[in-house]
């Protein structure tokens, strides 16, 4: 099986021409929706092994 080159100018303006046409991440103000509050936690409770900078 041959296999193109890997083109990452290619792939990157093909899949932004897409998000463009589609308006794929367009940003809504639908006031009828239900709100919505997203929260990302981190996966360690006690913040052991996230780097928090330099303690002097």
């Amino acid at each position: 099986m041959d296999l193109k080159p890997y083109n990452p100018a290619e792939i990157v303006a093909k899949w932004q021409k897409y998000r463009d046409d589609n308006q794929t991440f367009a940003a809504t103000s639908d006031y009828s929706k239900p709100k919505f509050y997203g929260l990302i936690e981190f996966p360690y409770p006690t913040g052991n092994g996230l780097q928090r900078g330099r303690i002097a």
